[in-house]
């Protein structure tokens, strides 16, 4: 892949991130790289519910590793989609569960550091709830379907592009 850059030093990838290319629908290579870092445990968030995340999902799965999927992190281009991939096709590959238990899976929100903790404390909301009057999305600049994703999304209403990467 290329090199991501953000505007957000929040979010840029570190030094010591490792990032995999979806090239085919099964992420072969994600596999292989949780392996050999030892990774026993993942959580998965991503904007394409029924293309990268559910491949992700379910080549963690089939390698033994624990997975779950964080619920509000996770978008789709299609409502009826994402719901459908969240309530049926996720379940059989991961546990869904919400970003207020990851973050008690994790060890609480005591765990996190200062600057995490306050963006953990803005995003959620409303008795725990994610706050979804607004949303996110980054436009690779690949080539796809990503423009028209991203333009579809700002259709809605309540959804923003940020970060800009360069690529």
């Amino acid at each position: 892949g290329s090199k991501i850059v953000s505007e957000d030093p929040i979010i840029s990838p570190k030094e010591t991130d490792s990032i995999v290319w979806r090239a085919q629908h099964v992420p072969y290579e994600l596999a292989t790289l949780l392996k050999e870092k030892d990774i026993s445990k993942v959580y998965i968030v991503g904007a394409k519910a029924s293309g990268s995340v559910q491949a992700a999902v379910q080549i963690i799965m089939d390698n033994g590793i624990d997975v779950s999927a964080i619920k509000e992190c996770i978008q789709d281009d299609n409502e009826e989609r994402l719901n459908a991939t969240i309530d049926h096709l996720l379940p059989v590959y991961s546990n869904v569960i919400s970003l207020k238990e990851m973050m008690e899976d994790v060890g609480g929100l005591e765990s996190y550091s200062t600057e995490s903790k306050d963006i953990l404390v803005h995003l959620l909301s409303k008795g725990g709830e994610i706050n979804n009057n607004i949303l996110f999305a980054s436009d690779c600049g690949r080539r796809g379907h990503g423009s028209r994703y991203i333009q579809l999304l700002q259709e809605r209403g309540g959804w923003k592009t940020y970060p800009t990467q360069v690529w």
